[in-house]
């Protein structure tokens, strides 16, 4: 049916029976020296023994469509099946001969378990190639064949065919719950929201959970096809419902990026645009000063350059004029902002901003090295003093501006490649010796847990002080996350002992933590930290706040 269907009639189409086994021997009428001759001369059939083929055919199929239609014919429509045995029944000799010769057949003669393993390590060494929401090693491709072979085999056994499609995003989604614990919080959201197509109440818990969903989305690329629900989903907040002013920027910043959709790793084309959006990256970008922090700066940094790129490649309808205006402005910002921050945290970010957009602009326009690299060199005369400046992710992030600039031009880019170089190992020393900080603080919370296991008041009270120390050796922005985490352990444990205000304080403390953390990998905490805040409150009587708690988680 698939051979003569309509649609298909212009596709170029196969139909291969492969076996392991070669062809039998002759037994009685087992027809093996016809299939010996058809095996044989499959490429150059003659006219006779094409007709022999075909005949054969025929038979074996009609054969069996005769006995499934006598079989089904309670369990399917009437008209649906006469219409389906009337197609069938009217198929002359030449669509026969037509479909023998789009039939294979390919008999490898190899011992069974042989060709078992071999098809095994084919199909895993395919696996290694998928193009994969989760990373794919040689050490966890025998767990992905196995899971995915046993959905193809529960869907296959399903007695409604309805029930046996295979869906890409049925697979992403059995691929992620295979994941690190992100890829399963997002196959466990995605799953959640994936039906849902309007947004009618602001709440601010749900806002940040699709916030992060869509940021974990754009950063995966094999998971382009649950763009277009997030970015329905991101629009309500946009478009629709009433929000703070705060608020709708994140929800700006996320939807443009998703409709841009770059490439992160491998430099290619962005396969969307923002063609329609130019509002969108108008409002965004209006005032500069707007801008509270160098988070925000920098936000609206990646925004235009965005817009810009889009622009090169006729993908936005912005003109010339506009957006040199915002380079130009968000160049005085940075600078101004340099010259008047004493927080040695925001001072970084700010000369790392700077550096970024003198790396970029030296590309258009002719700059010295120092003049490019001397804002990234300040940053390592104050980093000691910058405990929540994110020494580690400016390293990542020079590694990945060496390898752009290899893959542009290594010869025309050598110079600043060397210059680049050079700070990063500069850098690498400053980011080892907060890594050992890490390793006390993991410590501290292993034997403050080791403590908890006990009834005595004395060694509680032991925990709490090792969950402090932890707290504050977590207190440096490469491992943000375990200072939130020590927050939240903190409050629970005060929740534990009645100490119900403590409890309140330090889970908003964590909530606040996570709130203002770049890039917002921790909004998912905020749910959880805002449950512990109202518990508090909720424990200690105070009905009102409780209400208010409630209605924000």
């Amino acid at each position: 049916m698939l051979h003569i269907k309509t649609d298909y009639l212009s596709n170029n189409k196969e139909f291969i029976f492969e076996t392991n086994t070669q062809v039998a021997n002759n037994y009685k009428d087992n027809d093996a020296e016809l299939l010996r001759n058809w095996y044989e001369h499959q490429d150059n059939l003659n006219e006779i023994l094409l007709e022999e083929c075909a005949i054969k055919v025929k038979e074996i199929v009609s054969t069996y469509i005769n006995e499934q239609a006598q079989k089904n014919k309670d369990k399917i429509n009437k008209d649906l099946l006469d219409e389906a045995l009337s197609i069938f029944n009217s198929l002359k000799q030449d669509d026969w001969s037509e479909f023998v010769k789009l039939i294979k057949w390919r008999f490898a003669s190899v011992d069974s378990d042989i060709e078992f393993s071999s098809t095994i390590e084919s199909i895993e060494s395919l696996i290694l190639q998928l193009p994969s929401p989760i990373e794919i090693s040689k050490d966890n491709r025998t767990i992905i064949f196995g899971v995915l072979y046993k959905e193809v085999s529960l869907k296959s056994s399903e007695e409604n065919p309805e029930n046996r499609n295979l869906s890409r995003e049925n697979l992403e989604l059995l691929l992620l719950a295979l994941g690190t614990e992100k890829d399963k919080w997002y196959a466990k959201v995605y799953e959640e929201w994936r039906e849902i197509n309007e947004i009618n109440v602001f709440h601010i818990g749900e806002f940040f959970e699709i916030l992060d969903a869509s940021r974990y989305c754009r950063w995966n690329n094999s998971l382009n096809l649950h763009d277009g629900q997030w970015i329905n989903l991101l629009s309500f907040f946009i478009f629709k419902i009433s929000i703070h002013k705060k608020f709708q920027p994140l929800a700006i910043y996320e939807y443009l990026w998703l409709k841009y959709r770059p490439d992160y790793n491998h430099y290619k084309e962005p396969i969307g645009d923002l063609l329609g959006c130019e509002d969108l990256v108008r409002t965004y970008l209006k005032d500069f000063e707007a801008f509270e922090n160098a988070k925000e700066l920098e936000d609206a940094h990646n925004v235009l350059t965005i817009a810009f790129t889009a622009k090169m490649a006729d993908k936005v309808n912005l003109n010339h004029r506009e957006i040199i205006y915002w380079f130009r402005s968000l160049y005085r910002t940075i600078n101004q902002r340099i010259k008047t921050t004493v927080n040695p945290n925001e001072k970084c970010h700010y000369l790392e901003e700077l550096g970024t957009f003198l790396l970029f602009a030296s590309q258009f326009r002719q700059r010295t090295i120092d003049e490019v690299l001397s804002p990234f060199n300040e940053i390592l005369t104050i980093i000691d003093q910058a405990h929540l400046y994110h020494a580690a992710q400016l390293s990542d992030r020079v590694n990945k501006y060496i390898k752009m600039f290899i893959s542009i031009n290594p010869e025309r880019n050598k110079e600043i490649i060397q210059a680049l170089e050079s700070f990063s190992e500069k850098l690498d020393v400053h980011v080892q010796k907060r890594d050992g900080k890490y390793n006390t603080a993991k410590k501290q919370v292993e034997r403050g847990i080791s403590y908890l296991q006990s009834n005595d008041p004395s060694l509680i009270l032991k925990a709490l002080s090792y969950f402090h120390n932890a707290k504050d050796l977590y207190h440096q922005e490469e491992t943000i996350e375990g200072n939130v985490l020590a927050l939240i352990n903190i409050a629970q444990l005060y929740n534990s002992v009645g100490m119900n205000f403590a409890a309140k304080y330090y889970a908003m403390g964590a909530a606040w933590v996570s709130l203002q953390t770049k890039p917002k990998d921790l909004l998912q905490r905020n749910i959880q930290t805002l449950a512990l805040t109202f518990y508090a409150d909720f424990k200690q009587g105070a009905w009102l706040s409780a209400i208010v708690d409630f209605f924000y988680t």
